[in-house]
């Protein structure tokens, strides 16, 4: 007899509903493979025979084919179920049962899985049989990956730094959160120690689960063999997303009186050389001012290629610009700071190998500033960090996202300004994190602001990260900076948001201003919550606006305001030289074309109680200033503020951010030669507008003049 060359599975049909509430997790299905009585798997046992279930026996159908009873190898005696691919036929064994998990329930799945040398299994989780919802897929000795596809698309993502064992029984650990819509694996041992702990996946659907099923893979004749599966779930409504914060805030519609924002004010667009060895083109791009004398201004500016093949975050570095007018930028000469680029990798025999440098940031105590009266000890110096990311090095200076192994390093600048000469006094590549002393947290990356003063010190809003494996911890808040020894480093990190999968919390470059009062308020991007419109990207585009304030000098953090699903893209916090603080970032605008795109940036001001926005300005439209551009889309994002003392020794309130357009018209994917790619659009570059307010200046620093 001859079959439809498909999959030989074993599938597990859950249907109904129930809504039975127990104080334990409670066990739903149990099945050994060990009753012989008829044909595999055996008979499943309900809940263990317990008399408050519904009754209804579990019937199966299906075809033998691949499927087999076996002795050996075997996790609890008598059998296993082993499942082989076969070459011209398949199996589709299915269970049926008149009750369900409730779909807002948390459940868990445990199976103990062998795979043979060159064994695989796929495991999928679907509604209807079909395309799955989720999944995982296990290939001996490779990587273990989960489903990120659609429900037209197979695509699997593997979690990295993890391989499946092989010619030995694990337990495989799947455990489900219904209310964030994410799911994950645990890989133990026999003796039950952790080995893996996967990413975690979303869901990709809104239906309840309702089958299961282990898939054998090719080519024809590979094997896995399941044993001692089990699902339970948990009596409690799922606590889903957890919020960190009190109520809903309101979006006001009233705007603040007297706030206004300059439009359109590139400072810095082409740059003349080009990025060798491919003649790429090169715009700067994201741009973060700060202090630096009296009536001087810096900006961090890093440079952005334009590339013959397309590739997203392609960075060629950063330089520094001196100012003390805001239209008169370009005419500075730029300071530069590092370059992207082929260099001998110390970490691989000094293999030659690709070096992005990402956009740097940091803090700055301007030449001339004072404390109360007095010369600020540390006047004239700084320092600036930055993300380093290296690649394989591909032909003719080209790098891919798709190879491996990539690799994270640190840049870590002093630096020193005399009043007349900006200097590097050191500069260090670290091979990791930038660790902070006597803590378990290492700074991944600067924020969007630059540091703010305290006393003699600097805080400075950053991204953190401590421990691994299980301990694994990401973090966004404030750390104190210290100078000694001819340097500025770390002494302490705060955590203010810390960063949670399950419970869709994704927080990172996070800023730091003061209010009139001198309180310390603080933002953090979250992109945690779950996208159902992209899945493979993980993170959804309609995301929260969340701000705290700490009222002693940030000792405790209060959350004041948080709004749902307001913003997509990069945000940051701002303020007027008056000290009227607001939030920037992509509104999301709903029934307009590209809503979801990053072509519009707001900044909505917050109020005076601070538990609420107002009604935002325009800071940027680029479709209606600019006009569609490529791909009908823009890169309007990153957007940072601070108050800046220039020329006319006047404070002025400053918005920094990027106009990048995606320089690609159409194409397959990233690094496909097939790919055609745009001109940079001549509205590309870095941007400050000039915010104010009517109001007494409230400056960061003090100077004599």
């Amino acid at each position: 007899m001859s079959y439809q060359p498909v999959f030989a599975l074993i599938s597990i049909l859950l249907l109904g509903i129930s809504t039975l509430l127990h104080a334990e997790p409670i066990l739903y299905i149990k099945q050994n493979f060990d009753d012989t009585t008829v044909f595999n798997p055996g008979l499943m046992q309900e809940n263990l025979g317990a008399a408050d279930q519904p009754p209804g026996a579990w019937k199966h159908q299906g075809h033998n084919a691949g499927l087999e009873l076996v002795t050996s190898p075997v996790a609890s005696t008598p059998h296993a179920l082993k499942i082989t691919r076969q070459e011209t036929g398949g199996t589709n064994l299915t269970f049926f049962k008149a009750t369900a998990i409730p779909s807002q329930h948390d459940f868990s799945i445990r199976f103990a899985l062998y795979l043979p040398e060159k064994g695989s299994l796929a495991v999928w989780f679907t509604n209807d049989g079909s395309l799955p919802f989720g999944g995982f897929r296990f290939v001996a000795d490779g990587e273990l990956s989960g489903y990120v596809g659609t429900q037209k698309a197979f695509i699997w993502k593997p979690s990295r730094g993890i391989t499946v064992p092989t010619k030995k029984f694990f337990t495989v650990s799947i455990q489900f959160n219904a209310g964030a819509k994410r799911y994950a694996a645990t890989l133990l041992d026999e003796s039950g120690e952790v080995l893996a702990l996967s990413r975690k996946y979303p869901f990709l659907g809104d239906d309840q689960f309702k089958a299961i099923k282990f898939i054998d893979c090719m080519p024809a004749g590979t094997t896995a063999y399941v044993d001692d599966l089990e699902i339970t779930w948990d009596s409690e409504v799922s606590k889903g997303r957890v919020l960190p914060r009190g109520p809903v805030s309101e979006v006001l519609s009233e705007p603040m009186p007297g706030l206004t924002v300059t439009r359109g004010s590139m400072r810095l667009g082409p740059i003349e050389e080009r990025k060798q060895p491919r003649n790429d083109k090169l715009r700067y791009a994201v741009i973060m001012p700060f202090q630096v004398g009296p009536r001087t201004a810096g900006a961090f500016v890093n440079r952005a290629i334009y590339e013959s093949y397309w590739n997203y975050d392609a960075e060629d570095g950063n330089d520094i610009f001196l100012f003390d007018d805001l239209n008169r930028i370009s005419e500075s000469k730029p300071f530069k700071l590092n370059r992207s680029g082929v260099q001998p990798d110390a970490k691989y025999n000094n293999t030659p190998r690709q070096f992005i440098r990402f956009p740097v940031n940091g803090g700055f105590v301007p030449y001339g500033a004072l404390i109360n009266g007095t010369p600020h000890p540390h006047a004239g110096t700084g320092y600036a960090l930055g993300q380093v990311v290296t690649f394989p090095a591909g032909p003719n200076g080209t790098f891919s996202y798709e190879t491996s192994p990539i690799n994270g390093e640190t840049d870590f600048f002093q630096l020193s300004y005399d009043g007349k000469e900006l200097k590097v006094v050191s500069h260090q590549i670290l091979d990791d994190l930038l660790p902070v002393p006597n803590s378990p947290w290492k700074i991944r990356n600067i924020g969007m602001t630059t540091a703010i003063p305290d006393g003699t010190d600097l805080l400075q809003p950053c991204q953190a990260d401590s421990g691994s494996g299980a301990s694994y911890r990401q973090a966004s808040g404030v750390s104190r900076w210290s100078y000694s020894n001819g340097g500025w480093r770390p002494m302490d990190f705060t955590p203010i948001a810390i960063s949670s999968e399950e419970e869709e919390h994704t927080f990172y470059e996070p800023s730091l201003v003061r209010d009139r009062s001198g309180r310390l308020i603080f933002a953090t991007r979250d992109d945690g919550r779950q996208n159902k419109e992209r899945p493979a990207w993980g993170n959804d585009i309609k995301q929260d606006i969340n701000v705290w304030r700490s009222p002693d000098n940030g000792k405790t953090w209060e959350h004041i305001v948080y709004v749902e699903q307001l913003r997509t893209g990069p945000m940051a916090l701002g303020r007027t030289a008056d000290a009227t603080l607001f939030v920037m970032g992509n509104p999301i605008l709903e029934g307009k074309p590209g809503h979801l795109m990053r072509n519009v940036l707001y900044m909505w001001p917050i109020n005076d109680m601070q538990n609420g926005l107002m009604k935002p300005l325009v800071v940027c439209d680029a479709v209606e200033q600019f006009g569609k551009g490529y791909n009908n889309s823009w890169n309007v994002d990153h957007p940072n503020g601070t108050v800046l003392r220039l020329a006319d020794g006047k404070e002025h309130g400053v918005i920094a951010y990027r106009v990048r357009d995606p320089h690609f018209v159409s194409g397959f994917k990233r690094d496909d030669p097939r790919t055609i790619v745009s001109e940079p659009s001549p509205q590309a570059g870095a941007y400050i507008e000039e915010v104010s307010h009517p109001g007494t200046a409230v400056p960061i620093w003090e100077f004599k003049d």
